[in-house]
C-alpha cells in the first residue's frame, strides 16, 4: 500500500485496491482451507480445563492485541474527533512511513528468530541461545540507527514526494515519531526471547499501561484545547519509559538462559 501511494493520489483508489486484496486474501484462505479433508471436532474430546490453560497463557498475547488497536486505530479515532480530516491524514500518513512500515521489517527478524529460540530452549542449547540472542539485539540496535541516519538525510524529503507537499507541518514532530520508532524496536527486541517462550505477562502489562496512559493524557490535552502534536510528545516519552523498563528483561533474558 505503501508503495502503491507513490502512483496513486486518490484515497479511494487506495481503499478500491486495499480492498481487492484482502478479498483475494479471504479467496485465498478459503481455497486452501477446502483441501483439507480431514478436519473434524468431536465435542466430546474437548478438554475444558485444558482450554482454560491456554486461555490463561494466552493473556499477554490478549494485551498485545488490544496494545496494537490502541495504536493503529483508536488514537486516529481520538484525533479524529478533536481536529480535521488533513490533520488526520497527515497523523495517518507519516505514522504509517516511520512508525509502522519499520515496525513490519524488524519484526520479521524478531519473529522468524523465536522459532529458533524456542528449538534451542528446548535442546538446552543455551549457549547457542544466548549468543543467538545477543547478535539479533545487536543486529536490531546496528539496524535502529541506520534507520535514524536514513530518517534524519532523505526521510522527510521521501514522505513530501509521497504525500505531494500536502501537509504542513513542524519538523520536531518528524524526530519525536523517528526516535519513538527507535526505541520501541529496540525494546521489542528485547523481550523477543521472552515471548518466545511466553514468559512476557509483566511487560506486557506495562505496555498496555502506557497506551492507556497515552489516550488518556490525549484526551484531558484535546480537552483543554492543546494541539495535537502534543500526542507525538506523549508517545515519544512512553516509549522511552518502556524501553528503560526492558533494560531490565535484557538481564533477566540472559539470567534465564543461565539458570536453565
Amino acid at each position: 500500500m505503501l508503495i502503491i501511494g507513490f502512483y496513486s493520489k486518490s484515497f479511494l483508489n487506495l481503499f478500491i485496491i486495499y480492498l481487492i486484496l484482502n478479498c483475494i486474501k479471504t479467496i485465498s484462505f478459503y481455497f486452501f482451507s477446502s483441501k483439507i479433508k480431514n478436519i473434524f471436532c468431536l465435542i466430546k474430546k474437548v478438554d475444558i480445563k485444558y482450554i482454560r490453560n491456554i486461555f490463561n497463557k494466552s493473556f499477554p498475547y490478549y494485551f498485545i492485541q488490544i496494545n496494537e488497536i490502541i495504536k493503529t486505530s483508536f488514537i486516529i479515532l481520538i484525533i479524529g474527533i478533536y481536529f480535521d480530516f488533513k490533520t488526520v491524514a497527515f497523523v495517518s500518513t507519516i505514522r504509517t512511513m516511520f512508525y509502522f512500515f519499520p515496525r513490519k521489517f524488524f519484526d520479521i527478524i524478531s519473529e522468524l528468530l523465536q522459532f529458533e529460540y524456542i528449538k534451542l530452549f528446548t535442546s538446552r542449547e543455551l549457549e547457542k541461545l544466548k549468543k543467538l540472542y545477543l547478535r539479533q539485539n545487536l543486529l536490531i540496535v546496528s539496524l535502529s540507527i541506520i534507520y535514524l541516519i536514513i530518517c534524519y538525510l532523505i526521510g522527510l524529503k521521501i514522505y513530501d514526494l509521497w504525500t505531494n507537499n500536502e501537509f504542513t507541518y513542524e519538523v520536531k514532530l518528524f524526530y519525536f515519531l523517528i526516535f519513538d520508532c527507535f526505541f520501541f524496536l529496540i525494546s521489542n527486541s528485547i523481550i523477543s526471547f521472552l515471548k518466545s517462550i511466553n514468559k512476557f505477562f509483566s511487560i506486557s502489562i506495562y505496555t498496555l499501561i502506557s497506551q492507556v496512559i497515552l489516550i488518556t493524557s490525549m484526551y484531558i490535552a484535546f480537552l483543554n484545547g492543546k494541539d495535537y502534536e502534543i500526542f507525538f510528545i506523549i508517545s515519544f516519552i512512553l516509549s522511552f519509559v518502556v524501553f528503560s523498563i526492558s533494560i531490565i528483561y535484557f538481564k533477566k533474558s540472559l539470567d534465564f538462559m543461565r539458570s536453565k
